[in-house]
């Protein structure tokens, strides 16, 4: 039996994986590329500052490339996941003014249900 689409055609990762724990790997896992391109990109961009004839540009440049590498080489992979699974339900708390503010402009990903 083929997987469950939404209305806007994707594949519903609740019938295809289905715990919320799983979920969140998978969507950590299709995101991993993009977020370590991203991070491989400003690194680069950033790097070139450490060529630069000014001290507080080159030290900039370094510390902020080096800062990108810590945190899509440590943070994304092994502490958001690890915090994720520690905080459960809570990873999706927000104070009643956000709240409010999400009911009432209907800020949902696409293709839930309100």
């Amino acid at each position: 039996m083929p997987p469950h689409r939404t209305a806007n055609g994707e594949v519903d990762l609740e019938q295809v994986v289905g715990a919320r724990r799983d979920r969140h790997e998978v969507r950590l896992e299709r995101t991993g590329r993009i977020v370590s391109a991203a991070a491989v990109l400003m690194c680069i961009a950033l790097g070139t500052l450490a060529v630069s004839k000014i001290e507080y540009v080159k030290e900039l440049g370094i510390g902020l490339a080096f800062a990108i590498i810590i945190d899509a080489m440590v943070v994304r992979p092994l502490l958001v996941p690890a915090l994720m699974k520690l905080l459960g339900r809570w990873n999706w708390w927000a104070p009643a003014g956000i709240r409010a503010l999400g009911k009432r402009f209907a800020v949902a990903p696409s293709g839930s249900e309100r």
